[in-house]
This record gives structure tokens, sequence and C-alpha cells, in this order.
């Protein structure tokens, strides 16, 4: 064996070493994107009892669970009127009235920036498609680890459950919204599925729901056994430890290419 071959062992295994090292920083270093999305934008009425609902614990609790650990809420709501905006209301001071949480109402251009900082963010009945640079501003939002939740409503709003619904696509989820409607006036369901986010939940209160959330997991149902809240959850690497593993992948490379010289 050459002098050459020995020492192009010796730097490939130091290199493997290396890379090695790298993936097992980038798995510790990874976020959980979690992706909720609602057939129904009346669940924050229970809340607080507004618009005629009965106050109901577990939806607050349910509320409470969806932002886990995060301190920061911010709420982009599209359609200011009636039942879905004291809804929205009821959220917003909900989460205000958390111990160290703070919420507050967004309109406007969803940037990078209007996001940073931002744990859970809901939209709300989206009057407007969401550009291509609102889409990247989320997939970026949901790269970092946020939570993004997203509210349609029943066949009514046709216009903003499309406007979900192609985000979702753009997104690469495999979740969408139906079109029809179920269950007119509030009502309030046992059909809750065995999952960490529903937690404490034994039943939840909602109304006139869009007819079914396809795809992903589902978490809440109907009083018929509908899925009308689902979520999807992925682990991705936080774009810091991305950039660096591609550093270190070039400098392996280039060391490489030095070796064979």
């Amino acid at each position: 064996m050459t002098m050459n071959k020995s020492l192009n062992i010796i730097m490939n295994k130091k290199l493997t070493g290396l890379l090695l090292g790298l993936m097992l920083f980038t798995m510790s270093g990874t976020a959980s994107a979690l992706l909720i999305l609602s057939g129904d934008s009346n669940i924050g009425n229970a809340l607080d009892g507004s618009f005629g609902a009965p106050v109901n614990t577990d939806n607050q609790t349910w509320f409470s669970n969806i932002l886990g650990s995060g301190t920061t809420v911010q709420i982009q709501d599209e359609y200011f009127s009636g039942s879905f905006l004291d809804s929205t209301n009821a959220i917003n001071n909900y989460y205000n009235g958390l111990g160290g949480v703070s919420s507050s109402l967004f309109s406007g251009t969803i940037t990078d920036t209007s996001l940073s900082g931002v744990d859970l963010f809901l939209s709300v009945l989206p009057s407007n498609a969401y550009t291509a640079s609102e889409t990247s501003a989320l997939q970026n939002f949901l790269g970092g680890g946020g939570t993004l939740f997203l509210l349609g409503e029943n066949n009514g709003f046709s216009t903003q459950n499309s406007n979900i619904n192609n985000l979702l696509t753009a997104l690469g989820s495999s979740m969408s919204l139906g079109n029809l409607s179920l269950d007119t006036g509030f009502h309030t369901t046992t059909n809750i599925a065995a999952d960490p986010l529903n937690t404490g939940v034994s039943d939840f209160t909602y109304a006139y729901t869009s007819n079914v959330v396809s795809g992903g997991t589902s978490l809440i149902q109907t009083i018929n056994g509908t899925t009308f809240i689902a979520y999807e959850s992925t682990t991705v690497p936080e774009p810091s430890v991305l950039a660096l593993l591609g550093l270190g992948l070039a400098g392996i490379g280039f060391s490489r290419r030095r070796i064979k010289t």
C-alpha cells in the first residue's frame, strides 16, 4: 500500500466521522413544524360565550394545547364581521389572558419579518389568495418550528376555503377542506381523538362546519363522526443547522479534492 493510499484511507475515515457528527448535530437541531386545519371558524366563540355559544372550558384547554410552550400568537382575520369576528376576538383575548403569552391581530402582507418571533400563527377565513412571497414566508415559518393554524368554513365561504386549499397544496400538505355544510348552529361533540394535542379535552364546541377535512391526522369529529379538525406534524432541520451542514459538506468535498492532488 502506498503512502498516498494510506493517507487517503485515514483522511476518509476522519471525514466520515466528521460527516456523521454533523448529521447527529443536525438531528439534535431540528424543529417540529405543526400545520392545523379547521373546517369551522366559530370554535373560538366557546372560549367566552360570544354570539350565543356555550362556554366550554375544554375548548380553552385545546387552544392552550396547540400553543404548547409558545408565548407569542398572531391572528390574521380578513373577515371582519358577525360571529367570526367575535370568535377571532375571543381567541385573541383568551391567549392574552394566559400568563406569559402575548397575542395580536394582524392585517397586511405576511412576510418573514412579520412572522419573526411568532410561535403560533392563525389565518381565519382568508379573503385574499396567498401570494408566492407569503407562501414562502409561511414555509420558512414552518421550517423554523412554528405552528400554522388555518380556519375555513361551510360552503358559504368557497372563496376563503379555496384560498386555504391552494395554500395547503403549495405547502405540500396532504390536507384539504371540503365545501359542503354540516350541523347548523352550535354543537358539542365527544368525538375526540386520543392525541397529545387533545390532552384534557373530552368534548368540544363548534358550529356549522365544513363537511370534511381530509388528509392529515384527525383530531376532532362532528357529532356524526366527520373530521373537521386535523393536523400534520413534521420534523425539519432549522435553517441555521441546514446552513451549517451545507458548509460542512462543502468543506468535506474540498478536503477530498485536496487529498487526491
